[in-house]
Parts: structure tokens; sequence; C-alpha cells
């Protein structure tokens, strides 16, 4: 939106430059409001439309270092209390499904959005938000690690696809060739609330399920090339020709967290 601004201020007479300044900052406000596949605004230096979602992501990380620095401290926070409850938890009996939902509550609605705004560079691997910048599979990796999942800090590094077959298991893990976002997120979406991780052709992310809801959280190299958690039908980054995706929270994911048991690579 602010290069399609500029480009009107300039062109206008000088009385009409406080009412588009006024009129461009009332519709992204708008946006912001209406929800993340409701308003198209563009990018910086690009024709792509990005979505409010995404907005509100450039926002957080423009965002002041006393801002950044709260969201950082209740990410580890949430860490240390999902550990409490992970103590709580090991050895009892019949313990899996009640360690499930705080891995789910945790991971996807607080681990998860507090890295939302955390810069993106190719080589980053910031293992908490703001502290430093992030690349897409080193964020699945610090997420994962902050909720008490014992991987190596590798992981980051791996094919999308081995990242994925490493949480779900190769039996869980499914290959979608030429099927379409609508079709991929329909699919995901029918498996239930819940998380799921998502390898792209050159991307990863992960995918939270609320009801009918389906988000893609990951760190996008492009606009705003930060952390993201947005709409999943919206995003630019769902178009890929291959998409293979699996549930996070397997039981055998579920098992090794509460045991504090490493979890292996996938081959």
């Amino acid at each position: 939106m602010a290069p399609i601004r500029s480009f009107a201020i300039r062109r206008a007479p000088p009385r009409m430059h406080r009412t588009f300044r006024l009129s461009g900052w009332v519709l992204l406000l708008l946006c912001l409001g209406v929800g993340g596949g409701a308003c198209a605004l563009r990018g910086r230096g690009g024709s792509k439309p990005v979505n409010a979602d995404r907005v509100a992501a450039h926002a957080a990380r423009e965002a002041g270092p006393a801002s950044q620095r709260s969201a950082r401290a209740r990410w580890m926070e949430q860490s240390r209390e999902l550990e409490t409850t992970r103590k709580r938890l090991a050895g009892r009996t019949g313990a899996r499904d009640e360690a499930r939902k705080a891995l789910d509550l945790a991971i996807g609605d607080e681990l998860a959005p507090a890295w939302v705004g955390t810069k993106w560079t190719f080589s980053g691997r910031a293992t908490r938000p703001y502290g430093g910048t992030v690349a897409c599979g080193h964020y699945i990796g610090a997420v994962l690690r902050g909720a008490g999942l014992q991987v190596s800090s590798e992981v980051g590094a791996l094919a999308s696809a081995r990242i994925v077959r490493t949480f779900a298991g190769k039996s869980r893990t499914r290959w979608r060739t030429d099927q379409g976002v609508q079709r991929v997120v329909e699919e995901v979406r029918r498996e239930g609330t819940g998380l799921y991780l998502l390898g792209l052709d050159t991307h990863v992310g992960m995918l939270r399920v609320r009801g009918r809801a389906v988000d893609l959280c990951h760190s996008t190299g492009s606009w705003p090339r930060a952390v993201v958690c947005e709409d999943a039908l919206a995003s630019p980054s769902m178009r890929s020709r291959v998409h293979v995706w699996g549930p996070l929270l397997t039981d055998e994911t579920v098992d090794a967290w509460l045991a504090g048991r490493r979890i292996p690579l996938a081959p």
C-alpha cells in the first residue's frame, strides 16, 4: 500500500496531501480489523497482494525493543510452565492425552505465535523470539525445542520432508503433488484440531487447525521477511507444487516429550 499512496501524494495538489495520508491510514486500520483473507494490500516493491496477517507481522517486526522484550519474556515463561507440566505428568499412567493437549495449546497458541515479527534471513538460527534472525526450518526447530522436545538443533537444516518425517513418522507423512492449496488445506482440516508440519518445494512451516480455521505459522523470505501466522488459504507461501504434511504430536512424539527422550532425525 505504501508505494501506491506515495505515488498518489506526489501527483496530488499540496492541499490534498494530508487527505491522502489520512485515508491511507484509515484503509490500513480497516484491513487489520477485517481478517487475513478479507483484505489485500501490496508489499514493498512488488505487485503481489499481502494479507492483513502479514501487515500485522510487519508492524511487530518494526516494533520497539520494549515490545519485543515483552514478547520474548512471555515466550520464555510459557516454556518454563510447559516444563513444569511435563514433570508433573511424567511417569503418570494414562497421561498421554493430557500431555498432547498441553503441548497443542502451548505450541499452537503461545510459543509459535510469540515469534511473529522476528526477522527472517536465509541463514538465521535464532533460538528465541527477536533473538536475532531465523530461517524457516530453524524457526520450527526453535519452537519445538522451546516446548521441551529433545531434538537436534540441526533439524532446521534438513530438507522439509525430513523435518515432517522426524515427527510424524514415515507412515503418517503424506505427499501431495499438484493438488492445489484448497485441496491440501481441506485434507488437513478433515484430520481435526491439532498441529501439523508442512513441507513445501523450498519451505517449511506449521499448520495450526482450530475448527474450520487453518493457519500457517512460518518464517517467510517474502514480505514482510519475518515470522507470520496467517490464514493458510491466503498465504502466498502455500503456492507449491509439492505439499508434504503430517501430524506433529503423534503418540511417539508425545511419549518422547514426557520421558525427556531424544527424538532422532529421520533418515
